[in-house]
């Protein structure tokens, strides 16, 4: 008989095990999912659960079990079992949205955003409030308090906009225990959560309740809204929890709360009636549970795999970042995380980090604008050049970028955070030397050009751009436009360089816009851009100045060879050629006037008067020059050079007329030179225009700065209306024998240049073709450098 009892009893409840699960589901047994086949055997629903901040989900063993441990894995939704996968917070929701898990129970603050993801009715709606010791009183204000947490992250958001300072606890029982204690002022948690922990702990007469509550938790499970079959299970689900009283029946286990009192649990009686059917349903329940249980172990497995690997990949990320990375609060700008780069950037621990403001990171003069910067910018922005503080009190330059990152769970603003001190510093270098090379290329007295490969002007520095014009002008042209030579063009040498590889160097002639050669040395030199021709540099040396050396020895050589017969021309020449010029003069006066060899005497006295002009120029030119220094009217030389040349200017129809500048002041010289100086310049005018035409004398007052002493001088201009000088000719004017005239020696204006020099003056002429030519003859005052 005892045996048939066992027996009896093994059955019954291998019977009310599968009915008890069964009638958990009995609410649903009306619904379409139930006489739907393909929905029976759909595969578990895998739902991610925080492990941290939900009412009691691990007991004192340690094991996954509580209130939503019961409610997730003793209740399946309609015909499909959970998969309870735990996870911290942000990972849960972060799985739902990436669609890992098909649903994610968070705890949203009331009117909470969920983002895109849609939300199912509160399982649970529980308010947060604060917990302190008995006797401590209503606390008035939070701000600077430090107060325990527990719960979601929106839990310390809460303390942080009121100023207080969260202490995170790991346990319900840690957070009220910190409180007892004295550790933190009060804490912050689930009521309910709370409520429960305070009777296991005994805690009742030394914790209570103060104040009106902060907030109201909804627990919510979170899924994508296209997601339907989810949605319409989850409404019925948790409207057939509501009706057959689970909710209430597990909120009285867990938490302690007492259900409502009309609500009842109603139980089957047919499923135990017959025993018999009995055993067989348990056959098939415990069938149907193994299959089930083995379904949600692979994905449970498959799943924890996913997320231990993505949580590895997410830390690798974040700590291997080259950036410093912060977490911050949005209100108060409060570092929540920080990575290892954070750490070396700042040279504080990240223990020390978290629960520092941001702000508290750069000097005082910059906190204001910095934190200003960071609570209102709105969603992201960025800021330049901000000084950091270091632990060690040095200062890095860093540029920082923001954004703000929301999540079902809280909000947070994260700051990427760059360290460009070494950037900044090799900017500051960068800008030195290219400064200097600018400095250097425009200050070069060589002329400089770059081209790229199609030698199309690319750059000059200032002294090409004085000689071809302003430098927007010759950029993007090209070089054989603007650089035209005598010789070879330009842009094939350049070419060709290009073609060698090598640099080269060359001799031409330039040809100015005003037709004046220029003799001029070119280096060509080869710009590369990653070992690819890309370009040249040509770098232009003027010859003219090793010309005008090489002039200047033959001039010397020719004036030495001139000096040796000097003693010849002065003593065995101009003396006999002067005798002759005094015996024609006698001849003249023994023969009657109209006497016709009078006529050739006369060509006899002119040619020997002119020999003896050429040989004193010779004379000037060759013997250093004796000047004895008086003041010399500037109106009285000008009169007697105008009177010497009156005769010729009226044989070539010329006019002359002179103009003086009202109190100009005498200059110190000789007399007798300085005559024969204009008077060369005036007749070289009266010369140039056998045509006729006009020469005009000019003298006015000028003051000269020299060496920063302000001096006084008189500026004589001779210009004329003449056909002009020719380039070649202005090139080498002053040198002797230089001339364009038929009959001429070439001598009056380097004995005019000759005189001027030797005064301490300065001649200089300007000559534009059929404009004429302009001499200007500078000479100090009589009143100046001691001339008297």
């Amino acid at each position: 008989m005892k045996r048939i009892l066992a027996v009896a009893a093994a059955v019954l409840v291998m019977a009310l095990v599968p009915g008890g699960y069964l009638l958990a589901s009995h609410y649903h047994a009306s619904s379409p999912q139930a006489h739907n086949p393909s929905a029976q055997a759909a595969a578990p629903a895998t739902v991610a659960v925080a492990v941290s901040g939900f009412p009691l989900y691990y007991d004192e063993s340690g094991t996954a079990s509580g209130y939503f441990a019961d409610l997730l894995q003793q209740v399946p939704l309609g015909a499909r079992p959970w998969s309870v996968l735990p996870l911290d917070e942000a990972a849960a929701e972060a799985a739902v949205a990436a669609r890992a898990t098909d649903a994610a129970l968070v705890a949203l603050l009331a009117g909470q955003d969920t983002g895109s993801l849609a939300s199912s009715k509160p399982l649970l709606q529980s308010a947060v409030s604060l917990l302190a010791p008995a006797g401590a009183g209503h606390l008035d204000s939070l701000k600077g308090q430090r107060i325990a947490w527990y719960g979601p992250s929106a839990v310390a958001e809460l303390l942080v906009r009121r100023g207080a300072t969260p202490l995170a606890a790991a346990s319900a029982a840690e957070c009220l225990s910190r409180t007892a204690t004295g550790d933190a002022a009060a804490c912050l948690m689930d009521e309910q959560v709370a409520a429960a922990t305070i009777a296991r702990l005994n805690l009742g007469v030394r914790i209570v309740i103060v104040g009106q509550p902060l907030a109201t938790i909804n627990y919510c499970l979170l899924y994508w809204p296209d997601d339907r079959s989810m949605a319409a299970s989850l409404d019925q689900w948790i409207l057939g929890l509501k009706r057959n009283g689970a909710l209430a029946s597990l909120q009285r286990k867990w938490l302690g709360a007492l259900p409502p009192a009309q609500t009842t649990t109603a139980y089957p009686l047919t499923l135990i009636a017959v025993p018999g059917a009995g055993f067989v349903l348990a056959l098939a329940g415990l069938a149907v549970l193994a299959a089930r249980n083995h379904s949600l172990r692979q994905v449970l497995a498959q799943r924890s795999v996913f997320w231990q690997e993505s949580e590895r990949k997410y830390e690798a990320l974040v700590q291997g970042a080259n950036d410093a990375i912060f977490v911050l609060t949005p209100a108060q700008a409060t570092i929540l995380e920080a990575n290892q780069r954070a750490e070396e950037l700042t040279g504080y621990s990240r223990s020390e980090l978290e629960h520092m403001r941001f702000h508290q990171l750069v000097p005082a003069r910059h906190r204001r604008l910095v934190r200003e910067w960071l609570i209102d910018q709105g969603e992201e922005g960025r800021i330049e050049e901000v000084p950091l503080v270091r632990k060690d009190g040095s200062i890095a330059v860093v540029e920082i970028s923001s954004k703000v990152a929301r999540s079902t769970a809280r909000t947070a603003r994260v700051c990427i955070v760059r360290n460009i001190t070494e950037r900044r510093y090799m900017q500051r270098e960068i800008k030195r030397v290219t400064q200097f090379s600018e400095r250097v290329l425009e200050n070069m007295t060589n002329s400089l050009i770059t081209v790229d490969a199609d030698c199309l002007v690319t750059a000059c520095n200032r002294a090409m751009s004085e000689s071809l014009g302003s430098a927007s002008d010759i950029v993007g042209r090209p070089l054989d436009e603007i650089l035209k030579t005598k010789d070879e063009p330009l842009g094939r040498l350049v070419l060709e360089a290009m073609q060698t590889g090598d640099t080269r160097r060359h001799s031409l002639t330039l040809v100015r816009p005003d037709g004046s050669e220029l003799p001029m040395a070119v280096t060509i030199s080869l710009l590369h851009d990653e070992q690819v021709v890309s370009g040249a540099i040509l770098v232009f040396t003027d010859m003219s100045h090793d010309l005008r050396n090489r002039e200047e020895a033959q001039r010397l050589a020719m004036l030495g060879a001139l000096g040796q017969v000097s003693s010849v021309l002065a003593h065995e020449v101009h003396d006999r050629v002067h005798g002759v010029h005094i015996g024609v003069q006698y001849l003249e006066g023994k023969f009657p006037p109209d006497d016709p060899r009078r006529e050739s005497l006369a060509y006899i006295r002119d040619e020997a008067e002119r020999a003896v002009e050429i040989i004193d120029d010779v004379l000037m030119l060759i013997r250093p020059g004796k000047i004895n220094k008086r003041p010399c009217r500037v109106g009285d030389i000008l009169q007697q050079a105008i009177e010497s040349q009156a005769k010729r200017a009226q044989e070539n129809g010329v006019e002359i007329t002179a103009s003086l500048a009202p109190d100009l002041p005498p200059v110190a010289g000789e007399a007798v030179q300085l005559v024969r100086a204009v008077t060369n310049l005036v007749k070289n005018a009266v010369q140039a225009m056998p045509q006729g035409g006009k020469v005009r004398l000019e003298a006015d007052r000028i003051e000269q700065n020299e060496g920063g002493r302000k001096s006084q001088a008189v500026r004589i201009r001779i210009s004329d209306t003449g056909p002009g000088l020719p380039a070649a000719v202005r090139a080498r004017l002053f040198q002797p024998f230089t001339t364009e005239r038929s009959g001429g020696v070439g001598l009056g204006l380097s004995i005019a240049k000759r005189i001027i020099d030797n005064h301490g003056g300065t001649m200089e002429v300007e000559s534009r073709d059929h404009l004429g030519t302009t001499f200007s003859i500078i000479l100090q005052a009589a009143n100046e450098r001691g001339g008297r």
